[in-house]
């Protein structure tokens, strides 16, 4: 961003209300300061460069001399410069639209003062160079308030929306450049520390955290699917890209993982299916179906005998669907006595959270596959990102994620479902070894696997 005040080499600040017309046709100061001002002959002055140059002492002869001589020692850096190379004063590397603008406190009287990049307007000539004084057009910044503006062509400050180096910027009606979030004609904005609005790029809200997405018009997208870099991603009413959970979008479900990725839900599991191998019709809704084939299909719990599996054993560790959280046994007046046995059990001793007491009633089995232990909520908490998945407990888990930590547990945590894949015929006793640590309920579990291998088909 160009300032009022440039740092250039050696420390030196150039400060320039002057600027350079080049060729005769730049403007109507320009024309009207024809015949006053020196003309200087670029091509000459770059011949000049070939042989000595001066020193920075005072120049002998005709004012068009001196200015010649101080070109050419700009063109080799004897003077400090912002573009400091001599080819860029070469004439013939000048294209059409593509010229070097000398900044000047005084070319008459105090010399040239740097050397500046910029475009012209005009088709350059560089066989003359007319000097005149223009208003300065660029970055200022207020010395009271700290924040930018921009002066235009006309010497006035910039409101609204300005184009600038092919990046988008909106000043308000004071002139300020707008950064972060804004609200312009009814439409939601994001601009950049540096001004430049946000177009076709995510912006992570720094106070939420949350993801937002900017279309190329720098609109806020909301309530809508997009794909970017390969991946679908869905934004809710507000903007934001949901994490986890399942949606609907154009008459289809998907489920969200926590990065925010969606996936298109399979129809694996029907409601049929569930009530063929034994479950009761009155625990089974459609969210339910919708939130299990979703955990199936993230989890890839796809393969035949995978399904399989992973029905037979859930249904056993839940009842079919009836008990999502562990029961404790009559005769004890809580559960925490019930489960007191589990407080202090090295399963519950996690990073930063050692196990106390309770810890065996607030981290009891949970969900469809019972979920058990805070070390297996920990971990779960930290896949999902929820840390109320650690600090609530069972209730948090059954109610939330009773699929899914099912799903996690089964593919992520044990790996049941690659074991599976690697040994078609597993047998029911290991895989109940493997989900509940023993064989209990073996005769069930095995009843509930051959239902299952006789009701749910390829």
């Amino acid at each position: 961003m160009s300032k009022t005040s440039l740092k250039i080499k050696r420390n030196i600040d150039i400060h320039s209300k002057r600027t350079v017309f080049i060729g005769n046709e730049t403007g109507e100061y320009a024309k009207s300061q024809i015949n006053k001002l020196p003309k200087v002959d670029m091509r000459r002055a770059w011949q000049a460069t070939l042989g000595a140059i001066p020193s920075m002492g005072a120049v002998k002869g005709t004012e068009t001399e001196t200015i010649k001589t101080y070109i050419a020692q700009i063109a080799l850096g004897s003077i400090p410069t912002v573009v400091g190379s001599s080819e860029a004063f070469n004439p013939a590397n000048w294209k059409n639209g593509d010229v070097n603008t000398l900044f000047a406190d005084s070319l008459y009287g105090g010399g040239i003062s740097g050397v500046h990049t910029g475009a012209a307007q005009a088709e350059v000539e560089p066989k003359n160079i007319v000097l005149g004084a223009v208003s300065y057009v660029g970055w200022v910044k207020d010395k009271n308030t700290g924040k930018w503006k921009y002066l235009n062509q006309d010497g006035e400050v910039q409101t609204g929306w300005k184009q600038i180096d092919d990046k988008w910027y909106y000043f308000d009606n004071k002139g300020c450049m707008s950064t972060g979030w804004r609200s312009i004609d009814g439409k939601i904005y994001y601009f950049q520390s540096k001004g430049n609005m946000a177009g076709s790029e995510w912006v992570q809200d720094k106070k939420s955290k949350k993801w937002y997405y900017l279309r190329s018009s720098g609109e806020l997208a909301v309530s809508q699917m997009i794909v970017t870099n390969g991946n679908s991603y869905y934004l809710g009413k507000d903007g934001a890209m949901v994490t986890r959970g399942e949606i609907e979008w154009e008459r289809k479900s998907y489920y969200v993982k926590s990065d925010g990725i969606c996936g298109k839900i399979k129809n694996i599991i029907t409601k049929k299916n569930l009530i063929d191998i034994g479950w009761s019709e009155e625990v089974i809704t459609d969210n339910m179906i919708l939130k299990l084939n979703s955990a199936m299909t993230e989890y890839d719990i796809t393969n035949i005998n995978s399904i399989r599996h992973f029905l037979a054993q859930c249904s056993v560790e839940s009842g079919c669907g009836e008990i999502l959280v562990e029961k404790y046994g009559k005769g004890y007046p809580s559960p925490e006595e019930y489960f007191s046995s589990r407080d202090f059990d090295e399963l519950n001793n996690v990073h930063g959270s050692p196990a106390e007491k309770n810890d065996g009633a607030k981290y009891r089995g949970a969900g469809y596959i019972q979920l058990t232990w805070k070390e297996n909520y920990y971990r779960f908490a930290k896949y999902i990102g929820d840390d109320d998945i650690l600090n609530k407990g069972y209730s948090y888990v059954a109610i939330n994620y009773p699929w899914e930590s099912a799903g996690w547990y089964w593919s992520e945590l044990k790996k049941i479902n690659t074991k599976i894949k690697e040994e078609p015929d597993i047998s029911v006793k290991r895989v109940t070894k493997i989900v509940n640590g023993g064989q209990t309920d073996i005769e069930r579990r095995e009843e509930l696997y051959k239902k299952c291998c006789e009701k749910i088909k390829e």
